[in-house]
């Protein structure tokens, strides 16, 4: 019986310690991990393009001249934005002495390429395109920019330039 008993614990033992090592293999534990994005704005504007604008007929002085898909921009950020277009001075400045009259900067005007009316320039900043967070990538934060010149015949010949001022801000 002696012999009997030492089987039953013999076999009692085998059968426990793969349950024992088992339960032990797995071993769960909770930890909390804090995260802190500290408030930033971030606002990333890439522009390109330039334009150079000539008038060769009277024709196109009354009807103006389109420069389509003249900038490309590119915006990267993480807040909703909005892009505001205006010119440093009120008026074009003249080069040369072929250009004396002033002419203002509301001659010249932008628009986004998917937009109908064009945006005249003026000291006072003017929304162009609005926008949602993300890359560049992000539905609408990578698009152009059409320029139009129409001065008229308002203004002596000659030759003029206009530094214009594109900012993004976040909504």
């Amino acid at each position: 019986m002696a012999y009997s008993k030492k089987i039953l614990y013999l076999i009692f033992g085998l059968l426990a310690i793969p349950k024992l090592v088992a339960a032990q293999s797995t071993i769960t534990r909770n930890a909390i991990i804090n995260v802190r994005v500290s408030p930033y704005t971030e606002l990333d504007l890439s522009f390109s393009g330039s334009s150079n604008i000539r008038f060769n007929t009277s024709q196109e002085l009354n009807d103006g001249i389109i420069l389509s898909n003249r900038f490309t921009v590119r915006i990267n950020t993480n807040q909703n934005w909005v892009l505001n277009a205006s010119s440093l001075t009120s008026n074009f400045l003249s080069i040369g002495p072929n250009a004396p009259t002033q002419m203002p900067a509301s001659v010249l005007s932008v628009k986004k390429n998917s937009d109908v009316n064009f945006i005249p320039f003026s000291l006072n900043p003017s929304p162009v395109a609005t926008g949602f967070r993300g890359t560049r990538y992000a539905a609408g934060n990578d698009f152009k920019l059409d320029l139009k010149a129409a001065p008229g015949l308002d203004y002596d010949g000659g030759s003029f330039a206009l530094v214009v001022v594109f900012t993004l801000t976040a909504q």
